[in-house]
């Protein structure tokens, strides 16, 4: 993990390397960032499972040209300064834009909210005092999901939250390896942080993707061999 990092913009973040957030305890926004109304929310890790914001209306949706990844390490929710845990974020992906929605790679399911326009200022409060590690605010244009495959209806522009290649906590491993997958692996194992033990936070985004019938390689993979970890410890994750 980085211990420091360039920001363009006269407002540069610092980052606490003792707790792993930015100093202030706020996910990072540029100035010139402009909150679309209505503001939608695209949730695409522990919002897939636990809705705790208000909102108005929800969907199932999808962005493309990016892929989900366990490339961010968790300090201050799923593990500890001194266990760092792992939670996703989004990393780019190129794919042919000729290429049909339904046969691309680089589409990353997730959960859209609109936020009613009385409790923005409050969500944003509470959103970016939530996402202080490491993560930025992003704009993304979300479709709605069929599990046939074919789009929906709905399309909006919605506020998510990443954890860029230059985010202090950004830690990549290499998920085509063996070794880079069971080291990641025994991480989420081990680790439980103030919002619970790691596992469950793999294990029920793993649930969410199962029920809408959407097979991500990534968490797949890694639900499968820290759930053989769990099997060979025997040690169950209560909250899975």
């Amino acid at each position: 993990m980085r211990e420091t990092v360039d920001h363009d913009g006269p407002s540069e973040p610092h980052w606490d390397s003792t707790l792993g957030v930015w100093v202030g305890s706020r996910a990072r926004a540029d100035d010139s960032f402009v909150v679309p109304s209505p503001l939608w929310l695209f949730g695409y890790g522990s919002l897939c499972w636990k809705a705790d914001v208000p909102y108005e209306e929800q969907f199932v949706g999808f962005i493309q040209g990016y892929e989900r990844k366990f490339f961010q390490a968790s300090m201050d929710h799923r593990g500890t300064p001194a266990s760092p845990g792992r939670v996703v974020t989004l990393v780019k992906h190129a794919h042919p834009a000729s290429v049909p929605l339904s046969e691309a790679e680089g589409l990353v399911h997730g959960v859209a909210y609109r936020i009613p326009d009385e409790r923005v200022e409050e969500v944003l409060d509470a959103l970016d005092y939530r996402e202080k590690g490491g993560y930025s605010r992003l704009l993304l244009d979300v479709t709605e999901w069929c599990a046939d495959g074919k789009e929906g209806g709905r399309r909006v522009t919605a506020l998510a939250y990443c954890g860029n290649e230059t985010n202090p906590a950004y830690d990549a491993f290499d998920d085509e390896s063996d070794e880079g997958l069971q080291q990641a692996a025994h991480r989420i194992f081990s680790s439980t942080g103030p919002s619970g033990p790691n596992r469950e936070y793999l294990y029920r985004l793993g649930d969410f993707l199962e029920a809408i019938k959407v097979h991500d390689r990534h968490v797949a993979e890694l639900v499968r061999r820290v759930r053989l970890l769990e099997g060979k410890n025997d040690e169950p994750c209560r909250g899975a």
